[in-house]
C-alpha cells in the first residue's frame, strides 16, 4: 500500500464509524463538547438471519470508567423497531446465525473467559455452549446447523493451574505459549474435538457448503518474523489432528478466507505483491494451484471486508479517497459501484434477497444502521447516536488534482464553521496558509488511505479552528505573491 505525503492534516475521517442525518431547520446548533463525543455508540458486526426479516448487530456502549461494555441487539427490517438482546455486565460480540435461525451464538466474557453462547429466538436466557480457562476467538456454523468450528487454545492442564497458583510463573517465549487450534463442537452430543496439530496457529476458518471440510489460515511457526500463514484444507470427519492438506501460500500477509456458496472457490484478502498489508481481494479455484487477483486490475482500492451472495457475486468495502464504498462484483466478474448518498459505510450484510444493511457514517453525522432494500436507495434509521444531531459541525469541500507525477490526488478544504465567503481566505494570505496547511486543508492520494477514527476528526475540526480563525483575525499582511505561494505548496 503505497502512502503519499499529506500537506497538512486538519481532522482525519473515520472508516469505521458514522452516518449521518440532515438538522431539523428548526434546531438550534450547539458547541460540540469532547464529553458528547464520548458518549458515541460504535456498531459492529452486522447479520442478516437466513429469512433476512432480522439484523443482529454489536453495539458498543459508551465507556464507563475504564471499561467499555458491547452488546447485542437486533434490528427487525419489517417495521424497522430496535430491540437489545443481552444485558450482562461484561460483553458480547460476533453474533451469528443458525441456519435455520432459531438460534443465535456469539461470543462472551462473562465467565471471565471469553466462551460462545446460545441463546433461543423464542425467549429465555442464553447459556454457554463452551466451558474452560481458555479464550475462544472465531467460530463458525456448519451449514447443517449440527456443528460449530471454533479457534481456541488447548485449555490449561492441572500442573500449569498449580503453577500459576503457586506463583510459579516461569515463560519461555514461543516454546510454552498454547497455540490457537481448530475444534469441532457437536451440538448434539456437546462433545469438542481438535483438528488440528498442536503446533499450528490456526488464524481463521469457514466451511464448505457440503460440511464435510473447512478452509483455514494457519502457520507452524507463529514465532517468524516472516509471513509464514497457508491456506489449508482439513476434513471435518479428520481422526488425527495432522489430517490436513495445504492449498496455498500466498505472498506477505493475509486473511478474511470464505468459501464460496459453491464451494468451488476459496476467497481471501492479499497482498499485491509481498505487503504491507493485504489490499486486494484474491480468488482460489479449489485443486488449482494459484490464485487470481479479482479486484488489482478494474477496483485498485484497498478491501476492507466483502460477502458472497447467493448469486455467486462478491459484495465488497472499499476505500474511496477520504471515504467508503460498497462494490458489488458479479458471477461473471462485472463490477457495479453501489450507491450510497450521503453516507460512506463500514460493517454491512447481504441477506438472500439482494437487500444490504450496513453502518453508515460521514463527515459531520456519526453511525447508525441504514437499508437498502434490493434495487433501491438506502435509507437511514436513527436510534443510537441522536444527541449529536443538534451540534454544529463543518462538512469539507472536496477536491481533486493532479500531482507531479500524473497521480490523481483527492483534498479536503475545511472552513471555519462562521467563515461569511467573503473574508480573506488562506489563497490570499501566506501567512495564513501557512497556518491552514497544516490545519485547514487534508491531502490524500486516491489509493489505499489509511484508518483514522471519526472521534479525532471532530476533536480536531472543534479545537484547533478556534486557535486558526485568531490567528487569521490578526490580519498579518501578505509578503509573498500567488505565484511564490504556489511554489511553496508544491515543495511541501
Amino acid at each position: 500500500m503505497r502512502r503519499l505525503p499529506s500537506f497538512a492534516v486538519l481532522f482525519c475521517f473515520s472508516l469505521p464509524t458514522a452516518n449521518f442525518a440532515q438538522q431539523p431547520a428548526t434546531s438550534v446548533p450547539r458547541t460540540l463538547a469532547p464529553e458528547s463525543l464520548l458518549n458515541l455508540r460504535q456498531l459492529s458486526s452486522l447479520e442478516f438471519s437466513p429469512d433476512g426479516s432480522r439484523v443482529a448487530l454489536v453495539v458498543a456502549e459508551p465507556a464507563k470508567g475504564d471499561q467499555r461494555s458491547s452488546h447485542i441487539w437486533l434490528f427487525d427490517t419489517s417495521n424497522a423497531s430496535f430491540r437489545q438482546l443481552t444485558y450482562s455486565e461484561k460483553s458480547e460480540s460476533s453474533p451469528k446465525w443458525s441456519p435455520d435461525g432459531k438460534l443465535l451464538a456469539f461470543l462472551s466474557n462473562r465467565d471471565t473467559n471469553q466462551q460462545i453462547y446460545l441463546l433461543s429466538m423464542s425467549g429465555g436466557e442464553s447459556a454457554p455452549l463452551t466451558k474452560g480457562k481458555r479464550n475462544i476467538s472465531r467460530f463458525a456454523w456448519a451449514h447443517d446447523g449440527k456443528t460449530i468450528a471454533f479457534l481456541a487454545p488447548d485449555a490449561k492442564t492441572e500442573a500449569e493451574e498449580k503453577k500459576e497458583k503457586d506463583k510459579d510463573d516461569a515463560h519461555v517465549a514461543d516454546k510454552d505459549d498454547k497455540r490457537a487450534r481448530l475444534w469441532l463442537l457437536s451440538l448434539s452430543e456437546k462433545s469438542e474435538r481438535a483438528v488440528t496439530p498442536a503446533n499450528y496457529q490456526v488464524s481463521d476458518l469457514a466451511w464448505f457448503a457440503d460440511n464435510t471440510r473447512l478452509a483455514i489460515i494457519a502457520t507452524d511457526h507463529p514465532e517468524s518474523d516472516q509471513n509464514t500463514e497457508r491456506i489449508f484444507l482439513v476434513p471435518a470427519t479428520a481422526k488425527k489432528p495432522e489430517a490436513m492438506v495445504q492449498l496455498l501460500a500466498p505472498r506477505g500477509p493475509f486473511g478474511d478466507i470464505e468459501v464460496s456458496p459453491s464451494g468451488e472457490n476459496i476467497s481471501f484478502i492479499g497482498s499485491r505483491e509481498d505487503g504491507p498489508s493485504p489490499h486486494d481481494l484474491w480468488i482460489l479455484p479449489v485443486g488449482m494451484p494459484a490464485a487470481k487477483n479479482l479486484t488489482a486490475g478494474n477496483l485498485d482500492r484497498a478491501v476492507f471486508a466483502y460477502r458472497w451472495s447467493k448469486d455467486r457475486g462478491l459484495l465488497l468495502l472499499t476505500a474511496d479517497g477520504f471515504t467508503r464504498k460498497l462494490v458489488r462484483y458479479t458471477s461473471t466478474g462485472a463490477r457495479e459501484d453501489i450507491a450510497t448518498p450521503d453516507s460512506m459505510p463500514s460493517a454491512f450484510t447481504i441477506n438472500d434477497n439482494g437487500s444490504i444493511a450496513f453502518v453508515g457514517e460521514n463527515f459531520t453525522e456519526p453511525q447508525e444502521i441504514w437499508l437498502a432494500p434490493a434495487g433501491q436507495r438506502p435509507k437511514q434509521f436513527p436510534q443510537f447516536n441522536k444527541s449529536l444531531d443538534a451540534s454544529a459541525l463543518t462538512k469539507p469541500e472536496l477536491y481533486r488534482y493532479k500531482s507531479f507525477d500524473g497521480l490523481e490526488i483527492e483534498a479536503a478544504l475545511l472552513k471555519p464553521s462562521s467563515y461569511d465567503g467573503k473574508s480573506k481566505t488562506s489563497s490570499d494570505c501566506p501567512d495564513t496558509w501557512r497556518t491552514n496547511r497544516r490545519l485547514g486543508i487534508l491531502h490524500r492520494s486516491l489509493g489505499p488511505a489509511s484508518r483514522r477514527t471519526w472521534l479525532r476528526s471532530v476533536l480536531s475540526q472543534h479545537s484547533r479552528l478556534d486557535w486558526l480563525r485568531r490567528k487569521i483575525r490578526r490580519k498579518q499582511p501578505c509578503r509573498l505573491g500567488r505565484r511564490r505561494l504556489q511554489r511553496r505548496h508544491d515543495r511541501h
